[in-house]
Order: structure tokens, then C-alpha cells, then sequence
């Protein structure tokens, strides 16, 4: 029987990184480590994870930044750029939302990118590639130089993982490579990326894996 390490009081609790986990309570987040212990201040409305060393958060007072792991401001809204929302870093940079328009910044705050793009939302860099999802429209893939890799004719892309994408069209998910090119088929109700070859998949209101060759992997 597994030991009770973090007590049942909390709203919501994210994954651990870094050391550190973003709980919700009482209608506020803020962050254990690794002790379990609550630290820095839990006044935020809105957080994520640590990644590259930063957190994004929203502050009731100072409004959208990035906290490090001392909890102090990393990277202020009013920088370079005043952004309302930030997104977390992954190869050495991050996407943040500003008066609804896409922009990428450096670890530093600097502005590397102005896309120019409005309503679209700026998932993390994976193997060099980055989904971009519209809130209404088609989206693609784009490098941190913004060339448009996989053009912009999907429903929803999730990230790039072990060189094959996740990407729906016409309401079924399927599987393509950096190339754009269909390697697995769009049959799939539901699907997550691949990890250690294998991906989990739902298919005729069945869930199992599948592997990079398509071969299926259901519980009998």
C-alpha cells in the first residue's frame, strides 16, 4: 500500500518539477517543495509548472510574470513587452500573450519574436517544433525562427515527441512527422504522444497502445 505523503486538503495540485508543485486552496494557487512544504507567497489566480528554472504566474496585485525558485520576480509583466499571460519555457524560450497577440521572449525577458498572430495559443518547443493552436481556425507547426514547418491545416496539434505529432482533422486523430507527412492514420477518437515508443490511443470506445508502426496493443 502506497504511503500518504501529501495530505487530501488541497483543491488541485500540478506534477512536481524542478521541486516544486503549484497547489490550489481556497480559490488561490501557490507552491510545495519538495519537503511538502507551502513556501514563497500563494496569492496567485493562476500558475504553471517550473520549467528552465522559471514558473509563469498571475498575481492579484502585480499582474502576469515569472517567479524563479526563490520566488522572487524572474521576469516582470512590465519588461521588454507587457504581457498578460505567459506560457512555460522550453528550449530557452516562451511564448506570452499580449493584448491577445502571440509573442516569444528569452530567459531574460527580451523579445526574440513578434508574430503578429492574434488568437492563437503557442504550445511549448519540442524537437525544435512548437504547435500553434487557434482558438478558431486551423493550426500547425513553426520553428523558433517562426517559418511555418507543418502548414496550418489542423484542427488541434499537440507536441512533437519521438519525431511523430499528434494532429486531428476531421474529427479523428492521427499521427505525422516533421515532414508533414501522415506515418499513422486518422482513426483515432482520442490520443496522447508517444513515450517510450508507445502511444495511448482510443479507437471504438476502446483504449490501448499503439507503437510507430501502427501495430495495437488492446487488453483483452
Amino acid at each position: 500500500m502506497g504511503k500518504l505523503v501529501v495530505s487530501f486538503k488541497y483543491d488541485e495540485l500540478l506534477d512536481y518539477s524542478e521541486g516544486f508543485a503549484a497547489f490550489k486552496l481556497d480559490g488561490y494557487w501557490g507552491f510545495i517543495d519538495d519537503r511538502y512544504y507551502p513556501i514563497f507567497d500563494n496569492h496567485f489566480y493562476k500558475v504553471d509548472s517550473f520549467c528552465e528554472g522559471v514558473a509563469p504566474v498571475q498575481h492579484w496585485d502585480w499582474g502576469s510574470g515569472y517567479i524563479n525558485h526563490h520566488g522572487t520576480i524572474a521576469i516582470p509583466p512590465s519588461g521588454e513587452i507587457w504581457f498578460d499571460e505567459g506560457y512555460k519555457f522550453s528550449e530557452g524560450v516562451a511564448w506570452v500573450n499580449c493584448f491577445g497577440f502571440l509573442h516569444l521572449i528569452d530567459i531574460t525577458g527580451k523579445c526574440v519574436s513578434d508574430t503578429g498572430w492574434e488568437f492563437m495559443i503557442g504550445e511549448t518547443f519540442l524537437e525544435g517544433l512548437a504547435a500553434i493552436n487557434p482558438i478558431v481556425g486551423c493550426g500547425g507547426f513553426v520553428n523558433k525562427n517562426l517559418k511555418i514547418i507543418v502548414p496550418f491545416i489542423y484542427e488541434k496539434c499537440k507536441l512533437f515527441k519521438q519525431g511523430l505529432a499528434p494532429v486531428k482533422q476531421e474529427g479523428k486523430w492521427g499521427f505525422i512527422n516533421q515532414f508533414n507527412k501522415t506515418i499513422l492514420p486518422f482513426i483515432y477518437d482520442e490520443v496522447d504522444e508517444f513515450c517510450c515508443g508507445l502511444a495511448l490511443v482510443k479507437c471504438n470506445n476502446h483504449f490501448g497502445f499503439i507503437d510507430k508502426k501502427g501495430t495495437q496493443y488492446w487488453e483483452d
